[in-house]
């Protein structure tokens, strides 16, 4: 009898682990599952997140070429205001420093760059050239510092991965001045980088003779500074600007050498190629020009260039 009893006993006990090891599993279950649950709950929301940024992002294309005219257009139409693009247009950030981006400048009267005065830091020096062109996504809170800085990095970035500093380098400019005759050979080229290293070429003989640039996309962007129209009220070429006193006026019979900042931004192609231009080849060339069918053409000498022009340029050269 009192085994029978001593085995009903461990048979409750038994009987009553199981219930606790039931009870357990189940609560401990639950709480695995309210983990799962709440982790994909989590995940969820970290999803739904993404996509209201996503759909908050904004998508900016500079392209090759542009200036800070154009850049200005286009902050204004994204909605910025006149102050905020001032005052983002006129900081110095870490990238230009480090890319050798002047301090100040000398030489320039507030009459020169009337048409960019909001646009200009103190001692006049400009953004201008750092803006690299590419599409880049922003949020759409993003400031208007956050979109400059953002584009000086990606320069530097490209800079860096280049070499480019130590290529100009090589050719006794710093990056900055390689900068500036990157930008003009931008300008030049129209868009097509076919002959970049031949038009870089002919720009460093003319630095190196001590010529002037003679470059027409200076001109224009001279005009600008100065808040001078490039065409008159009837639609004809404003010649008056050719004669401009401007730093920027690589036309003006006094200004040699370069301009004191680049005239827009030039692409990734167009730096490379003025870091390695053709002197090989172009030995000795100091003209050249875009005929009326877009092909380029080169002289030696004023009497060749002139030739070039009434034989290739007879549309596109009477413009200037």
């Amino acid at each position: 009898m009192k085994a029978l009893k001593t085995m009903q006993k461990s048979l409750k006990w038994m009987l009553f682990l199981l219930v606790c090891v039931v009870i357990a599993a189940a609560v401990l279950g639950g709480l695995f599952i309210k983990n799962k649950l709440d982790e994909r709950a989590a995940r969820q929301a970290e999803y739904e997140q993404a996509l209201e940024e996503k759909a908050d992002e904004i998508t900016l294309t500079f392209l090759p070429g542009n200036s800070i005219f154009t850049a200005r257009r286009m902050l204004l139409n994204r909605g910025f205001s006149e102050e905020e693009v001032e005052a983002a247009f006129s900081k110095q950030y870490g990238a230009m420093t480090r890319l050798g981006r002047p301090t100040s400048l000398t030489g320039v009267t507030a009459s020169q760059v009337e048409g960019a005065a909001a646009m200009l830091g103190a001692g006049n020096v400009s953004i201008e050239g750092f803006l690299f062109p590419e599409t880049i996504n922003f949020f759409a809170t993003a400031s208007v510092e956050t979109i400059v800085g953002r584009m000086a990095s990606e320069l530097e970035r490209a800079v860096e991965r280049e070499g480019l500093v130590a290529k100009f380098g090589a050719q006794r400019l710093t990056f900055y001045e390689g900068l500036i005759l990157a930008s003009i050979v931008e300008a030049e080229i129209g868009g097509t980088h076919e002959d970049a290293r031949a038009i870089a070429a002919i720009f460093y003989n003319r630095l190196r003779a001590g010529w002037t640039l003679g470059a027409d996309a200076t001109t224009l962007y001279a005009a600008n500074m100065a808040g001078l129209p490039i065409n008159n009220a009837d639609g004809t070429p404003n010649r008056a600007i050719l004669g401009l006193d401007s730093p920027w006026n690589t036309r003006h019979a006094a200004r040699t050498g370069l301009p004191p900042t680049p005239i827009g931004s030039p692409s990734l192609p167009a730096l490379i190629a003025t870091a390695d231009p053709d002197l090989a080849n172009y030995q000795g060339y100091f003209y050249f020009l875009t005929g009326d069918s877009g092909a380029t053409y080169f002289g030696r000498t004023e009497a060749e260039h002139q030739n070039n022009i009434r034989e290739y340029c007879q549309t596109r050269c009477a413009r200037w």
